[in-house]
């Protein structure tokens, strides 16, 4: 996810990262009952944020997903390593990602950020425990028709 994200995006920093797999999950949740990452997401002072996100990234840039982008200050902005490959993922998880890049691809880290403190799954949840996949029903937007075909 990481990887669709960062080569579909002009500008991607951690916190556009996070933000941007926080609604994929829960926007797949709230629409197909199952999460894609199955993450866990832990509400902070700035917004939700997957837990151990800086042990996440690490391993990002250990695997060889992301590296930092050229004239960036460390850390600040990611671009792919390769072109990640969508087959991974089922057709309805790679309608959720375009919906999300649809969504939220043209926001800043920090505008999403915002968005997302206004979240009621955010404000349901306590300082510092996990947002229950449950809530995800709750979120603001959520594809208006989950699917465009027929099963």
């Amino acid at each position: 996810m990481a990887a669709f994200f960062a080569s579909r995006s002009k500008h991607v920093c951690p916190v556009k990262l996070n933000q941007v797999l926080f609604y994929s999950d829960f926007v797949h949740h709230a629409t197909y009952g199952r999460s894609i990452s199955g993450a866990k997401y832990v509400r902070r002072i700035d917004g939700p944020i997957i837990d151990n996100y800086a042990s996440v990234l690490k391993t990002l840039f250990y695997a060889g997903v992301l590296k930092e982008k050229a004239g960036s200050a460390a850390g600040k902005e990611f671009i792919v390593h390769e072109e990640p490959s969508i087959l991974e993922f089922s057709l309805l998880e790679i309608l959720t990602l375009y919906w999300v890049h649809a969504e939220f691809g043209d926001w800043t880290g920090s505008e999403i950020e915002e968005y997302s403190q206004q979240e009621s799954l955010y404000r349901f949840t306590r300082q510092d425990e996990c947002i229950a996949y449950e809530y995800s029903r709750f979120l603001a937007k959520i594809p208006a028709d989950p699917t465009p075909f027929d099963e």
